[in-house]
């Protein structure tokens, strides 16, 4: 089945233009079901999370939506160019971080003057100034994350489809990327969907939840985060967010 476009009108100059939409989607593999009936509405903007158990379909749904499977029932838009960041930073160990971050600016032929201005542009914001000639061994476990962003920001400025892509770091260095991520999407305004089994991280970064079942996997809630929008770091140990993370326990 083919992804389709969203059709343009003139709710597009919106900021709440819808970019994405997974509309009763389902997917198998031979025998084995694990989308059964998935719909859900990513809007121009927002940071929502898919949240649930490890194998409950989550990676599934991204490569659907990153157009690298197919479905087998259902109704797919998305409006905007994606990159895709998974949990593993991929860095090419052989490359420096200049070479791996413009690794898909190369793949596409792009002029090599542009792509220095948007290493000049992009380095300083995600922290990265002065580490062009470095090779990923040399670099923290932040700081490949990073890299590994700056590669998908390269892929797209729209829509960012990030996959479990803390779950590898110690905690300490988690929540300082989780705050490093929340800075990133105030500077850049771009869309996040993010991918979780972390119920803390959901809370934190979220405007809206998706709470999914194991396998055949449905969405069994979908969660507006309201509280402390503004400045979401305040949510870490507010009352809203205990209460919150008893409810989706009680779901889960």
């Amino acid at each position: 089945m083919q992804r389709m476009p969203l059709p343009m009108n003139s709710s597009q100059a919106a900021n709440k233009s819808l970019v994405i939409k997974l509309n009763h989607v389902k997917k198998d593999f031979g025998e084995l079901k694990v989308l059964h009936d998935v719909s859900l509405e990513v809007y121009k903007g927002e940071f929502v999370t898919i949240l649930g158990s490890s194998g409950s379909g989550k990676s599934t749904i991204f490569n659907i939506i990153a157009g690298l499977i197919d479905y087998d029932e259902g109704e797919v838009t998305v409006n905007g160019s994606v990159g895709y960041m998974q949990q593993k930073d991929l860095l090419l160990p052989w490359k420096n971080v200049a070479d791996n971050v413009s690794l898909p600016l190369m793949l596409k032929k792009t002029d090599k003057k542009l792509i220095a201005e948007k290493l000049e542009a992009y380095l300083p914001l995600v922290g990265l100034k002065g580490y062009e000639e470095s090779f990923p061994f040399q670099l923290s476990g932040g700081m490949r994350q990073r890299a590994s962003f700056l590669r998908t920001l390269m892929t797209s400025e729209e829509i960012f489809l990030l996959d479990e892509a803390f779950g590898s770091l110690d905690s300490i260095t988690r929540r300082q990327m989780q705050k490093w991520l929340l800075d990133m999407k105030m500077k850049l305004n771009n869309t996040i969907l993010l991918i979780t089994h972390d119920i803390d991280e959901a809370i934190l970064l979220s405007d809206r939840i998706y709470v999914i079942s194991k396998i055949p996997a449905v969405i069994k809630r979908e969660i507006s985060v309201d509280f402390n929008r503004d400045n979401k770091l305040e949510r870490f140990l507010s009352p809203e967010s205990l209460k919150l993370k008893e409810e989706i326990l009680e779901i889960l």
